[in-house]
């Protein structure tokens, strides 16, 4: 009798007793379940979050650098308070000896060798950095142009007082632009070293 209750309770060679299995014996309940894998959905969604935001920021910080460097590059081999002042000395020259000078001074000018390679990619900044980006690419190419218009047939030909009027007002609107391209370079230099803690806090994306 004892071997058969101890059989029973225990089991014998021939007749193991099995373990329960721990999905057997405690099974989830289907809302648990449910909720389990919602959260897990959850995870996972605000994970690839994370990680295209962090793809992001990596990908614009050489995009601000190398544009920083180039318009960095831009104003201190141009010296533009200088370069204004020279411009605008011209208007001191007699008539005849300014057409002599300018005549094939100036040529017609190159494009951007980092802008042009990337300009798509500025829309990746921030708004204030595109539109600081736009304004000194238009500003330098468009200063570029009335220099080599300086030197065009028909700036030659008008009389002096048109000479000296334009030659006037472009150097004054450039003057006015200087800082503001400076500004621009500071901001793209800020962002190019921006960590991704502020980045993930939209910390300075408006701003810089």
């Amino acid at each position: 009798m004892w071997k058969a209750r101890s059989a029973r309770l225990f089991g014998s060679q021939d007749h193991p007793v099995s373990a329960p299995s721990p999905t057997s014996a405690w099974p989830l309940p289907l809302a648990s379940r449910r909720s389990l894998s919602v959260v897990t959905g959850v995870i996972g969604f605000l994970t690839k979050i994370v990680l295209d935001i962090r793809t992001e920021h990596q990908a614009r910080k050489p995009v601000a650098a190398a544009l920083a460097g180039e318009l960095g590059a831009y104003l201190r081999l141009s010296q533009p308070e200088r370069t204004v002042e020279n411009i605008k000395a011209l208007t001191k020259i007699p008539y005849d000896a300014r057409v002599i000078l300018l005549r094939g001074l100036f040529s017609p000018p190159s494009g951007h060798p980092v802008f042009d390679r990337i300009a798509d990619k500025i829309g990746g900044l921030s708004p204030k950095a595109a539109r600081g980006i736009s304004e000194a690419y238009n500003i330098i190419t468009g200063a570029r142009l009335l220099l080599v218009s300086m030197s065009s047939d028909t700036f030659l030909q008008a009389p002096d007082q048109v000479q000296v009027a334009r030659i006037t007002v472009m150097t004054d609107m450039f003057a006015q632009e200087i800082e503001g391209m400076r500004r621009t370079i500071a901001l793209l230099d800020r962002l190019s070293h921006q960590s991704f803690r502020c980045y993930l806090m939209a910390y300075d994306r408006d701003s810089g």
